[in-house]
């Protein structure tokens, strides 16, 4: 969370998405990023992507793609896109599970 505070001023707003593994975090963050989504065709299941070097990388299974919490801008608008909740894979997925378990 360090990363999202260093620069942060009072104009800028900041989006976080968090959410289960697979629900669209990042291609929701793709879309307020006004990057092109496009849906490509494999073994005949189509899947939302998005080519663009700069983008939020989106995973198409049931594991985790983003596996650190991954911050870009686009204007005053800072977006940080987490790891899939209930993943079991890194120190910031157990940190984050730890939280989301003590608010349920």
């Amino acid at each position: 969370m360090q990363n999202l505070d260093k620069n942060l001023n009072e104009d800028q707003s900041v989006v976080v998405a968090f959410g289960s593994t697979g629900c669209g975090k990042s291609t929701i963050l793709n879309y307020l990023l006004e990057k092109t989504l496009i849906i490509k065709y494999l073994n005949l299941q189509a899947r939302l992507c998005c080519d663009d070097p700069e983008s939020f990388q989106i995973g198409h299974s049931v594991k985790s793609t983003t596996q650190n919490i991954q911050i870009k801008q686009n204007g005053l608008l800072k977006l940080a896109d987490f790891p899939g909740l209930y993943d079991t894979r890194g120190i910031e997925i157990q940190v984050l599970n730890l939280l989301i378990g003590q608010i349920d």
